[in-house]
């Protein structure tokens, strides 16, 4: 074995042991760090969790404004909630600039927020406060109280605090949920849910409840397999309905696109500027637009509405009309096709040569009255049966099929 007589050589290599053991050692903690007690694989991204054991419990409030909300539904008596870092959602313009393509989010971690001048964990600058009270659970998420004022505005103001929500509850509790920006999502529920958010996006999927209600100025909307009463106010962006069985369903856009398919029950449907439409509809549906197309299909059910300016497009595999009900534009076509085996006394009245009419074997009565042209078709049994559509400077196509 080689002896070493230089003191300085002799400190040089004790030094690299050294240096060599402390990363052996943070290697192997490190390691042991990223498994809990059991054996299972920390997530790095969690901050926080606690589980929080209930009885008797009605309701669950959450109020979040720094980042997206999930809640799942279980079985459980208690309700779990887990607060990660953020994934950075890529920004709606982003994505319209993708043609709707998510960008993948960066593996790297996003930067810890200075506070002071100095780094301070995220786990640290959030306060999750837990109150339980008369059947109610209370969840708020806000920044820490310990930070000093300025320090908690200036956190507001640049917004570099995003953490995201995730709980896990009984699913028989009355849900309202509070954000400020985001995704939320409810899934697995089995009661009343309330959302309350002013941008980001909304995602309900397996819902049986009395009822259920989303307000957001700046969402786009996404419900899937839904039973319940549905009440809808949405902006500029899309609302798209798939699976819906509801008494009552009322969905209100300024701009934003409504998408409905597989969709039964009592159904409104309103927007200002945007789009509406429907596939495999079934109940008694009414719509109304002021500067919007209309276009639905395979109907089994009846329909009433009226736009102002737009195309109307209606297609029945099932025509059954219970009570007097009307198609009205201003400006626009109006397109209806029914089977022969309706029951409807149909009425219509548009500008003169402004009808179009296949009608197969039956027979239709036309009259022009005043630059008026009227056809009546019956095929009811009752006043009551009867359908008008109405175009004042349009044309209307009838088409039996």
């Amino acid at each position: 074995m080689r002896k070493i007589t230089d003191p300085k050589v002799n400190q040089r290599e004790c030094a690299i042991l050294r240096s060599i053991f402390q990363g052996v050692v943070a290697l192997f903690l490190g390691f042991i760090a990223a498994f809990d007690a059991e054996g299972k694989a920390v997530d790095p991204t969690i901050l926080f969790s606690k589980v929080f054991p209930i009885k008797n419990l009605a309701e669950l409030s959450i109020n979040h404004s720094y980042g997206s909300v999930k809640l799942v539904g279980s079985s459980l008596d208690k309700v779990i909630v887990v607060v990660k870092r953020s994934k950075n959602p890529v920004s709606e313009s982003v994505q319209a600039s993708t043609g709707g393509k998510p960008n993948v989010a960066p593996s790297v971690p996003p930067a810890v927020p200075v506070v002071g001048g100095m780094a301070v964990p995220e786990s640290e600058l959030l306060q999750v406060r837990v109150e339980m009270q008369k059947g109610k659970l209370e969840l708020y998420t806000g920044i820490n109280q310990k930070l000093s004022l300025e320090e908690r505005l200036k956190l507001k103001k640049t917004g570099s605090l995003r953490l995201d929500l995730e709980i896990q509850a009984p699913q028989h509790l009355e849900a309202v949920v509070w954000a400020a920006e985001g995704q939320v999502q409810i899934l697995k529920w089995r009661e009343k849910v309330d959302i309350r958010l002013r941008s980001g996006s909304v995602l309900v999927k397996d819902l049986k409840a009395s009822e259920m209600m989303v307000l957001c100025p700046d969402c786009s909307v996404n419900l899937r397999d839904i039973r319940a009463k549905v009440r809808v106010f949405a902006g500029d962006r899309a609302v798209s309905l798939n699976d819906v069985e509801s008494k009552s369903l009322h969905v209100e856009t300024v701009s934003g696109s409504i998408l409905a398919e597989k969709v039964n029950g009592d159904q409104i449907f309103v927007t200002r500027r945007g789009e509406i439409k429907g596939v495999e509809l079934g109940g008694k549906i009414e719509f109304k637009g002021e500067e919007a197309n209309v276009e639905f299909s395979r109907v089994r059910g009846a329909i009433t509405g009226e736009v102002s300016k737009g195309d109307i497009a209606l297609d029945w595999d099932e025509l059954v009309v219970k009570e007097e009900g009307s198609i009205r534009n201003r400006l626009g076509k109006i397109t209806v096709a029914f089977p022969e085996s309706s029951r409807v006394r149909l009425e219509v009245d548009a500008v003169e040569k402004g009808i179009e009419a296949v009608l197969g074997k039956l027979w239709a009565k036309t009259t022009t009255v005043a630059g008026r042209k009227h056809l009546f078709l019956d095929l009811g049994v009752t006043h009551s049966e009867t359908l008008r559509v109405i175009s004042e400077a349009g044309r209307v196509a009838v088409l039996v099929k």
